[in-house]
């Protein structure tokens, strides 16, 4: 922002990368801030050997010339708690780092195990910050297999327990099963909800998808498939026939990583 406060011009800034994509966007309205004469945006992962930094005024604030100044700062971090990443591609390295710099997935121990099936106990960890929920911890809690002293008690409780905010997570029965593997389909409806986009997969209910296993998705929860392949929250792999979702096969870890990520985009 500029001026006098509080400024009537503000700032925007977006970075992109040599192909023109757009790697990051500042655009906040800090015109009434203390410190609103910065505008600033945080790279993480691989930083992109060549870039562009596109800044502008927002929209009907722009009302004269004003100079401004660029800093850029530098930080590296390795992921040396981990011992199985250095094995991993570049740009899985990179999906790594960025998932675990932005608390979507935490590693097992001093291993990430990217290859390793996401069980329900993680998604729940990971939805409950992605989606950025009010910590629910009750004396009781709602499962009889997660109790109060295990790790991932209130993250469990926030996305699935009774004084949960908002439901995420379905659990049938007294259990939660928090070891278990989270199926593709699951996995799906769940980031749905996290990204605020249940009420358009609902309207979408018995979407044809065009999927060879279309028959093991049910009619019902269609939509959500829809919308998760839309908007880059799971995927489909390619076989002879066409495209296949398999509902029922469990999540690779670094798999959940990148789909994770796009939670925080769309929220």
């Amino acid at each position: 922002a500029w001026n006098a406060l509080p400024g009537l011009s503000d700032l925007d800034l977006v970075v992109r990368d040599a192909t023109g994509a757009e790697r990051a966007r500042s655009e906040s309205l800090n015109g009434l801030s203390l410190f609103g004469r910065t505008e600033g945006s945080h790279l993480l992962g691989g930083v992109p050997s060549s870039m562009a930094l596109e800044v502008y005024f927002k929209a009907a604030t722009g009302l004269v010339d004003q100079p401004f100044q660029i800093r850029q700062e530098s930080a590296v971090a390795v992921l040396t708690g981990y011992t199985d990443t250095a094995s991993l591609p570049a740009a899985s390295q990179n999906l790594v780092a960025e998932a675990v710099a932005r608390h979507v997935i935490a590693g097992r121990g001093t291993r990430f195990e990217a290859s390793s099936s996401l069980t329900l106990g993680e998604l729940a960890r990971s939805l409950a910050l992605a989606a950025g929920l009010p910590q629910r911890v009750p004396v009781q809690p709602t499962f009889n297999d997660v109790a109060p002293s295990d790790p991932a008690y209130p993250f469990v409780e926030t996305v699935a327990g009774c004084r949960a905010r908002r439901h995420l997570m379905d659990a049938s029965g007294p259990a939660f099963h928090p070891n278990s593997n989270v199926d593709r389909l699951d996995f799906a409806i769940f980031l749905v909800r996290a990204s605020g986009l249940e009420a358009e997969a609902r309207a979408r209910a018995s979407t044809p998808l065009g999927l060879v296993d279309e028959d093991k998705i049910p009619p019902e929860l269609r939509g959500y498939v829809t919308v998760a392949l839309e908007r880059g929250l799971i995927d489909t792999f390619s076989v002879s026939s066409g495209l296949k979702f398999d509902p029922n096969s469990s999540v690779p870890r670094l798999n959940a990583a990148g789909f994770l990520l796009r939670v925080l985009d769309l929220r």
